[in-house]
């Protein structure tokens, strides 16, 4: 099987729709000789902040000088861009003669009687398999959705769970409350593992809590009110912080990552780190050069072309939204904000749509490229003020539109969901 025969095999899979079953998963790994039961793994899940803490736990990792693993998702433009052993992602052609392996197993299973697993199964069993195969020191690994349920959640016995900020998201799946929300995240937690949970609400810390206590085990909760912190630099492109509570003490962080829960997302980073000290020698150095080194694309990412100003973000949820709000409001309140909008359709549009609003001096909609993307017309109909408003169904046009008519001090922004902006980066980028 060629790189090519690879892709085709996946993409016919992934007509066949989301499915999701762990049973699949397991059943992939027997066939594979369950390589996720002798590495050491951190698995991360949460709403928001989950793909920063994990890539900031990786370079940290990296700048140790271990060997690390990192799978995160979701993919955006290719299937294996998730995959990367220090940081470098995985061949086209190892991609396809492991692309083969699973391939072959899932055709055991059917004969067998099982259900063939979805694409996300299959690409984690892969990475899974790669990973041990790399011989990697640590597998930094981000759960895909939820966590009870998702095809990554197959480690008995991680270092590290580590549990981001949970708010509403994929309510669809995950039910319609927070503690429902958090039941499915806690998921995650096993046996006598030890707990890193990030700040949250009263309602999380409870089930969390609960879970730990019925899986006896360790918990260590990232209390906001227990962490001092000073921007001894505050600016557009970076904060320099001094930050301590009860688990770390540090001075002159350098922090890449922007927006308003940027100190909640150091402040869990830093006590992961003091709890893998127990497990792993880490350099403090190490600590500074991997959390400074952290810049994640599409994450308040600034671009310059041509003379303006592009701030690109992923944010798909009213948590992330809002902190971006927080950002522009901080930095750019005295300029014209141009947005180019898209979301898919189960996300809390209205929600998002109503606190853009509040920053925005004009909207062009389009559509994600993505199955899932919500149509220009409906998300119009959240938007009382039409004047300010611009449809084009095709973001290329939307692009287009925004680098030709808008004024060159004028702030134009991306967001509402990563199978928009990643797109919408490779445009102005020229890729």
């Amino acid at each position: 099987m060629n790189y090519l025969e690879a892709i085709n095999y996946l993409d016919k899979v992934s007509e066949a729709g989301y499915k999701p079953d762990i049973k699949n998963m397991y059943n992939i790994l027997k066939e594979i000789n369950n390589p996720q039961d002798d590495m050491k793994v951190i698995h991360v899940a949460g709403t928001n902040g989950k793909g920063s803490t994990c890539t900031m736990l990786n370079n940290i990792l990296i700048e140790n000088g271990n060997k690390v693993g990192l799978y995160t998702s979701p993919y955006i433009l290719k299937y294996e861009e998730t995959i990367t052993v220090n940081n470098q992602v995985i061949s086209e052609v190892e991609f396809a003669k492991y692309v083969k392996l699973i391939r072959d197993k899932c055709n055991c299973l059917v004969q067998k009687g099982f259900n063939h697993p979805t694409v996300f199964e299959i690409i984690t069993g892969l990475a899974i398999k790669y990973m041990k195969d790399c011989n990697v020191d640590v597998f930094v690994c981000e759960v895909g959705l939820g966590g009870q349920e998702d095809a990554t959640n197959v480690f008995n016995n991680p270092i590290l769970s580590i549990l981001t900020s949970i708010s509403e998201d994929h309510t669809s799946f995950l039910g319609d409350s927070i503690e429902e929300i958090t039941k499915h995240k806690a998921g995650i937690i096993k046996s006598n593992c030890s707990v890193i949970l990030g700040p949250n609400s009263y309602e999380v810390q409870e089930v969390v809590k609960d879970k730990c206590v019925n899986e006896n085990a360790t918990l260590m909760y990232v209390n906001p009110k227990d962490t001092k912190f000073e921007l001894v630099i505050d600016s557009i492109e970076h904060s320099v912080i001094n930050i301590k509570n009860k688990y770390f003490d540090y001075d002159n962080i350098v922090m890449p990552i922007k927006g308003k829960h940027r100190i909640d997302l150091l402040t869990t980073v830093l006590t992961s780190v003091q709890y893998l000290k127990n497990v792993i020698k880490i350099n403090e150095i190490a600590i500074y050069e991997g959390i400074k080194k952290t810049k994640i694309p599409c994450r308040i990412e600034h671009l310059e072309i041509n003379s303006k100003t592009y701030i690109l973000d992923g944010s798909h949820n009213l948590e992330g939204v809002e902190s971006f709000c927080y950002y522009i409001n901080k930095y750019y309140s005295d300029k014209k904000i141009v947005l180019i909008y898209g979301v898919l359709h189960d996300k809390p549009y209205e929600k998002m749509t109503d606190k853009l609003l509040e920053i925005a001096d004009e909207v062009i909609i389009t559509e994600p490229n993505s199955d899932r993307a919500l149509n220009v017309d409906l998300l119009q109909n959240t938007i009382n003020r039409r004047e300010k408003t611009k449809i084009y169904s095709d973001y290329k046009l939307a692009v287009e539109y925004a680098m030709n008519n808008t004024d060159i001090d004028s702030i134009i922004c991306c967001i509402g969901s990563f199978y928009l902006v990643y797109y919408v980066r490779h445009i102005l980028l020229g890729c």
